[in-house]
């Protein structure tokens, strides 16, 4: 199965987004999704249209933060923000915000977590995108292994 097959659970989105069900149900029923299929069970089958619509959605939300973040000189903020588009890039399936993460002076151990898991579930250990998941969490643990 490609990335594009890839069917996901609505607690694999709310997990992938940091975003409770009622946020994501509620942006589903204010049509600010694609129409989300369901299996024969009821289950909503979200794929990498859903994705692509709800990381625009946070796209804007991250925009507001930033402006915010810039009027007020909040560098812990920046970086969170920082730290959000670059993941968002990497949902979408551009692998510069996996490179972008690499960059920056600190990752969340959430963020480490979850690309680990993406690469887990979508991607071969040979592949150079599982490779490039493997150096952003090894840039960003290696010193808390030595501690």
């Amino acid at each position: 199965m490609t990335k594009k097959d890839q069917i996901y659970s609505t607690a694999e989105i709310c997990e992938m987004f940091g975003i409770s069900k009622s946020t994501l149900f509620r942006w589903e029923r204010e049509g600010q999704l694609p129409t989300i299929p369901r299996d024969i069970s009821g289950q909503r089958q979200y794929n990498i249209d859903h994705i692509s619509a709800i990381s625009e959605r946070q796209k804007k939300q991250l925009g507001k933060r930033f402006e915010h973040a810039i009027k007020a000189g909040d560098e812990d903020s920046l970086q969170q923000i920082s730290e959000a588009v670059a993941i968002r890039k990497f949902l979408e399936g551009d692998i510069t915000g996996l490179y972008e993460l690499a960059e920056l002076p600190e990752v969340s151990h959430d963020t480490l977590r979850q690309i680990m898991q993406i690469g887990l579930e979508q991607y071969e250990p040979g592949d150079s995108t599982f490779c490039e998941i493997i150096r952003v969490i090894w840039e960003h643990t290696r010193n808390l292994c030595h501690e």
